[in-house]
């Protein structure tokens, strides 16, 4: 058989080998792996280094079961009664295709979950009488009276902490999230950028009439905070939130990086031009949106402000007043949200005090159920969908677990 246009063919046989090689390479510099890299993958890795404390049940088996269904990096779990952890888990690696596992002491990344954090500080700031639930924010920014849009100039903190301010739901908003990813100046002038940027975006309903999700809305509250105090709300959330109750890993950011390989990194799965993971050394919050979803700390940690909740929804306060408590864990049926919260009611918890986060590469879970004084943490180093899925199953089997035989 011959060839009709040798040089047609060969031209197209180096083209077709350039594609690959460039794709090989473009992962390589990418950081990405396929999704079946690690022949062990479901295997729990323990280490001498990895200890329970005493006291503390196990619940490694049951989470690499979990991880083993969705193929997650890492997955790490934590049951509170009371006011103690009851039980741990944290099996995987730190990193997709390394060896290092993940321990019990390293951090993750939980989003979103940030956002009942923020809610707190505010609390703290009204219980101080620096600020209160009714504030409007024409009051607090008066400069932007004029350069706002009316129908926000009326919305008051307690709007912005129950997401009902009439900001739009902004996750999708992929052009505002590159906006916000480029402010440029001091940390102090891009949120005060934020801040105008986002109070003239056209509202997604009037405000006070419906639930509406906003990150644009708890990063405002960010810049409330430093109007209020003159300190950025960073150095705040240690002061007033990590350092009182001891959080001695919180911090903000990616946990790992290129400069810090002993703590985890996140994960995401790229799908084009092939499914594969990637590798992320650095968050992707915008840091002027840092209120909204960019804490990270290791479980202990989180339970130490899961506790926090749990007892003050018990009636045993501190930090802030009960009815301070009480005011940021206030609900209607009809809205399903308290500040910083979702609020559902499951038949073998009572109501529950829940949210989850994720900023793409990381995924986080929290729930407190305070009729049955029980607390459950999750989180994973793979973003949506696997890792939610993840720490969704591990969260229900675990705590209906416990709940029901403990």
């Amino acid at each position: 058989m011959t060839l009709r246009h040798p040089i047609r063919w060969v031209l197209l046989s180096c083209l077709g080998l350039s594609l690959i090689a460039g794709t090989i390479i473009w992962y390589r510099l990418a950081g990405t792996l396929s999704l079946d890299f690690d022949p062990a993958y479901a295997a729990t890795r323990r280490t001498k280094a990895h200890p329970f404390p005493p006291g503390v049940s196990s619940l490694d088996s049951e989470l690499s079961i979990v991880r083993a269904k969705y193929h997650v990096p890492a997955l790490a779990c934590a049951v509170i009664r009371g006011d103690r952890i009851v039980a741990m888990g944290a099996v995987g690696v730190r990193v997709a295709g390394r060896s290092d596992p993940i321990e019990l002491s390293d951090r993750f990344h939980i989003g979103s979950c940030t956002k009942s954090m923020t809610a707190t500080l505010i609390g703290i700031l009204v219980d101080r009488g620096l600020l209160n639930w009714e504030a409007k924010l024409s009051d607090i920014f008066p400069e932007l009276s004029g350069k706002m849009r009316p129908e926000y100039c009326s919305v008051t903190i307690d709007q912005l902490l129950h997401h009902r301010s009439g900001l739009p739901d902004d996750r999708e908003d992929i052009r505002l999230y590159d906006r916000l990813l480029h402010l440029n100046g001091t940390l102090r002038q891009q949120r005060m950028e934020l801040v105008s940027i986002g109070l003239q975006l056209p509202p997604a309903a009037a405000p006070g009439s419906s639930t509406v999700y906003s990150n644009m809305g708890y990063s405002i509250l960010g810049a409330v905070v430093e109007r209020v105090t003159g300190h950025s709300w960073e150095d705040r959330m240690r002061q007033c939130i990590f350092d009182p109750l001891q959080m001695k890993s919180a911090g903000f950011g990616s946990p790992g990086s290129g400069q810090n390989p002993n703590q985890p990194w996140g994960h995401r799965v790229i799908r084009f031009p092939l499914a594969r993971l990637r590798t992320d050394s650095e968050t992707h919050v915008p840091l002027a949106a840092a209120a909204a979803g960019n804490v990270s700390l290791s479980l202990e940690d989180w339970a130490r402000f899961a506790v926090l909740h749990l007892d003050a929804a018990r009636g045993h306060c501190r930090i802030l007043r009960c009815e301070a408590f009480q005011h940021l864990h206030s609900f209607s049926t009809e809205l399903q949200m308290a500040s910083g919260w979702g609020v559902n009611r499951y038949d073998w918890a009572g109501t529950v005090l829940e949210h989850a986060g994720s900023e793409g590469s990381w995924y986080a879970t929290i729930g407190i159920a305070p009729e049955k004084n029980f607390a459950i943490l999750t989180a994973s180093n793979e973003g949506d969908p696997a890792g939610g899925k993840a720490c969704g199953d591990a969260a229900l089997v675990v705590a209906r677990h416990w709940l029901e035989t403990h």
